[in-house]
């Protein structure tokens, strides 16, 4: 057991509050990852009166993102007996949250899914909605599209059953069915790879790990078979393939601007500094932008009654190797990806899920004013 959070520590920017017409107080669980950040600073923007909690572990907010909280918790997650008492004391109406497990999301984990690997995806989750259910809140938890096994060769909707391949996805799946378990009040929702444009948050969650959403970081994994030796990046969807050269230094220098650790990884095998690795091309997902998932997450968070699953995710799949070409296009690098390599996930070894199109039928029909947009047209719109 650690020790409980210290007092609430106050923003660097305090906010009025208009008790007749601000929203009801909003916990935000995990506030310096990416996701966790873009949340906080949708909800600030969407409502510049609300009283606006937001908790963190061992990562300091970037001052933006410090300044958009009205309080912040320092809390480990594991101490779900602090949990209960920053839920009562604080009251809040609305739950979201985005901390993540030690070990930098687990997504790309080789954990095998026992210990404190799951205690962080599946039973500090759990704890949390159990408290925000019990003082008559509500709770919305994120999940992602790997307790799918990706051959089903058509998109997944809510109601198709869980078929997880990895030990995180097989947590993740425990986790939805705990919480799904909870009533009407208690909303899952099933991101994908999520990144942004300018870097994010400060990285680390409520939980003692990285950023938000599912996928993105980096991580070594043992090597695959293959007729020649074979190197594997579990987190990027790439394998080792032969040497490559190096684009010229003025396009690589246009990719050197804030990036989201998702998009981070695709521009540095872009500008070749992942070395020999290759992008996969037959990897499908629904790549969304942190500031996009964001704004929907608050704005489900005022949905009450809107429970259960929902794919949260932009409409367009695409593949980091498409999202190669176009960063390659824009830093006007030779080829069709500058230095990096295509290669193909069934071939590698890995045993990885391909084709992870989510229905998003369900999410059509909310009519939510936030818009989901795609990898592919975010990029293009950049200046």
């Amino acid at each position: 057991m650690v020790e409980s959070p210290p007092r609430p520590v106050a923003a660097g920017n305090t906010h009025p509050t208009d008790v007749d017409n601000a929203p009801p107080p909003l916990l935000i669980i995990g506030a310096t990852g990416e996701l966790g950040a873009a949340t906080l600073l949708a909800a600030r923007s969407a409502s510049p009166c609300r009283s606006i909690h937001a908790t963190l572990h061992a990562t300091p907010a970037p001052p933006a993102v410090a300044a958009a909280a009205s309080a912040w918790h320092p809390i480990d997650t594991e101490d779900h007996a602090a949990l209960r008492r920053l839920i009562i004391d604080t009251q809040p109406a609305e739950v979201v949250y985005c901390a993540v497990p030690k070990g930098h999301g687990g997504a790309n984990s080789t954990d095998d899914g026992g210990g404190a690997f799951r205690g962080g995806v599946v039973e500090d989750v759990a704890a949390a909605a159990e408290a925000v259910a019990m003082a008559g809140g509500r709770f919305v938890g994120v999940s992602t599209d790997l307790v799918f096994d990706g051959r089903k060769g058509e998109p997944y909707t809510e109601a198709d059953p869980v078929c997880p391949l990895s030990a995180y996805g097989k947590c993740k799946a425990e986790m939805e069915g705990r919480l799904t378990a909870m009533g009407d009040d208690v909303l899952v929702c099933r991101t994908a790879s999520s990144t942004s444009s300018d870097g994010g948050g400060g990285g680390g969650g409520g939980g003692g790990g990285g950023g938000g959403g599912e996928g993105g970081s980096t991580a070594a994994v043992p090597a695959v078979a293959a007729a020649a030796p074979v190197a594997a990046d579990a987190a990027a969807g790439a394998t080792t393939v032969a040497a490559s050269t190096s684009p010229a230094a003025a396009g690589v220098s246009s990719l050197d601007v804030p990036m989201g650790k998702g998009l981070r990884f695709v521009a540095d095998c872009v500008a070749g500094r992942k070395g020999d690795l290759a992008l996969f091309t037959d990897e499908v997902r629904h790549m969304s932008w942190a500031d996009d998932l964001g704004g929907a997450l608050v704005e489900l968070a005022a949905r009450r009654g809107v429970g259960g699953i929902l794919h949260l995710v932009a409409e367009s799949p695409t593949t980091r190797w498409e999202v190669a070409t176009v960063l390659a296009r824009r830093a006007g690098l030779p080829g069709p990806a500058g230095a990096a390599r295509s290669g193909l996930s069934a071939t590698s070894g890995l045993g990885r899920p391909t084709d992870l199109r989510l229905s998003t039928d369900r999410l059509a029909s909310l009519g939510l004013r936030t818009r989901l947009r795609g990898a592919i047209e975010r990029l293009n719109a950049l200046p």
